[in-house]
């Protein structure tokens, strides 16, 4: 009996210090002007605003209106940003297309020269045979 009434005194004070665990968080989000779950309301489809925007729709438009600033500084910047790489990397594949011209033209060369050779070695090998069965 005297165990029983120790396990309920147990869960009796773990109730008790959830419950003012709980409400102290909750007093700490109040304090900080956080948002609790319970004051949002929605405003369209799958948007919470939070409580400070529901009272006052001023703040809301100047959050929403420094927000969309910052994307835009933000997205010009990156924008430069990748205009110099691609700039960078367009001056590279110019400078690539112009060594594998050079290279095509040097490869041509070669191979004109290579078949005349080829052509020389072809008669001399023919040339040579057909003297060998004359004979």
């Amino acid at each position: 009996m005297m165990c029983k009434s120790l396990a309920n005194r147990q869960a009796d004070f773990l109730t008790r210090s959830l419950f003012l665990d709980e409400k102290y968080g909750e007093s700490i989000t109040v304090l900080d002007g956080r948002v609790q779950d319970g004051e949002r309301e929605a405003s369209g489809e799958n948007v919470i605003l939070p409580r400070s925007y529901i009272i006052s729709q001023r703040r809301f438009v100047d959050d929403s209106t420094t927000s969309l600033s910052n994307h835009e500084v933000l997205r010009a910047k990156q924008f430069i940003e990748m205009l110099e790489v691609f700039e960078k990397y367009q001056a590279i594949w110019k400078q690539n297309i112009k060594e594998l011209k050079e290279r095509a033209e040097g490869i041509d060369k070669q191979r004109i020269r290579l078949r005349g050779k080829l052509m020389d070695f072809y008669n001399h090998v023919f040339s040579d045979e057909e003297e060998e069965d004359s004979h």
